[in-house]
């Protein structure tokens, strides 16, 4: 099939517009709905799960901002930042923690910036994704355009906390701060978690090959 939009996001959008899925949920028999994800196989590119701030910050947001952020060229002051757990920390001198409990966002000097527990994020994922339908395809350009075998497709729910703590210490997981200051108050995005789209699966308990 060929490719109904250009970009990332081609692979979903053209999936959805076959089905004739205007949201990108489905209806399921068993269950309310299941997200729809379609992915380029072998694909690495990293995709959002979910955003979750509520309870997470111990420091003040505007103060983490100009304590621990940089100045963009507009002279605006910022905190946009990827952390992994498993690579070292960033410029900025903040790093990703994870213990038996939680998700820690620490400064250098041990300072505690803001703080997930893996109960939290297990709840909020199971929010977002109460099933999911993920659909794998094959991918090749001829000439400009780019197009799809969709050949497999699975459905996969039920997580849990112990899941989410392995995703985020093997690096599957990151989590992007995304806020600035907007003229004297915080402009937050949500602080989002993220994973490479290949390993997805790993934060399921139950999947079935459709």
């Amino acid at each position: 099939m060929k490719s109904q939009r250009r970009g990332n996001t081609g692979v979903g959008h053209t999936l959805e517009s076959l089905l004739g899925i205007t949201e990108n949920n489905i209806a399921l028999s068993d269950m309310d709905v299941a997200e729809l994800k379609a992915h380029r196989a072998g694909s690495g590119s990293m995709i959002t799960l979910f955003t979750h701030d509520k309870g997470a910050w111990v420091v003040d947001q505007m103060s983490a901002i100009h304590d621990y952020g940089l100045v963009d060229e507009d002279g605006r002051p910022n905190l946009y930042m990827t952390l992994f757990a498993n690579r070292p920390s960033s410029s900025l001198s903040l790093a990703l923690e994870v213990d038996s409990h939680s998700a820690t966002v620490s400064h250098r000097s041990g300072k505690v910036v803001a703080k997930w527990s893996h109960v939290s994020l297990a709840s909020r994922f199971e929010q977002k994704f109460p099933a999911l339908m993920m659909v794998t395809a094959d991918f090749e350009m001829r000439g400009k355009e780019e197009w799809f075998h969709y050949k497999k497709a699975q459905l996969l729910h039920g997580t849990s906390s112990a899941k989410l703590k392995k995703g985020l210490e093997k690096g599957w997981i990151a989590i992007d701060l995304r806020l600035h200051d907007n003229s004297g108050t915080v402009r937050n995005h949500g602080t989002g978690f993220r994973i490479q789209e290949g390993k997805l699966p790993e934060l399921f308990e139950e999947i079935s090959e459709i």
